[in-house]
């Protein structure tokens, strides 16, 4: 599977093709003409998201907070794929089952500024990096339509999902595959694949 990707992925970039990885974000060329992904945390009510991280292997969550509150008022709970979070006495910005699996030893929560934002920020640590989220909880995403975020045709393949380790390892093997091609060292990118 990697090999194929890799070709995929070499024979795109061979012809100027933007290669595009995952659903719903969008391409721009830059001051150097090359494409980036522009990445837009998603609203939702009291609180917004996005996927984040080199590799997108994190869910990152922003809910606003006032000036007068600290990281004493704020209640983070985090059992069994269910989330809690919001302010001590005050209804949870966020409380639900999530819609993917998480590592929930490496999720935290802190407080920083987001879009000149005061907030607290939770990072969840995806279980399946491949999978994006178009929705944070299970029932923000029943009440929408059902649309397909996988791959076409590939969503049975992702049904026992890698550990991040691998999948993590083989997204950089295929970046430094990508930096070969860009380097025009052909023979040096084969033998990674």
């Amino acid at each position: 599977p990697l090999a194929a990707a890799t070709a995929a992925v070499a024979a795109a970039t061979a012809v100027g093709v933007a290669v595009r990885r995952a659903p719903r974000r969008r391409w721009f060329r830059g001051a150097a003409g090359k494409a980036r992904v522009v990445r837009r945390a998603r609203e939702c009510g009291s609180y917004s998201f996005e996927e984040a991280g080199r590799f997108n292997e994190e869910v990152r969550i922003y809910i606003p907070l006032r000036d007068e509150h600290s990281a004493s008022d704020v209640e983070f709970e985090l059992v069994n794929g269910t989330i809690r979070v919001g302010l001590k006495g005050e209804t949870p910005a966020v409380h639900g089952k999530l819609r993917r699996p998480v590592e929930l030893e490496d999720c935290d929560w802190m407080i920083d500024d987001h879009e000149g934002q005061r907030s607290i920020v939770v990072t969840l640590t995806k279980v399946n990096v491949r999978l994006g989220w178009d929705h944070l909880l299970e029932h923000e995403a029943a009440a929408t339509p059902v649309v397909e975020d996988d791959l076409p045709g590939e969503a049975d393949n992702f049904s026992q999902p890698m550990s991040n380790k691998e999948d993590l390892a083989a997204l950089d093997q295929l970046e430094r595959v990508q930096a070969l091609l860009r380097q025009n060292r052909l023979d040096d990118a084969r033998q990674l694949s």
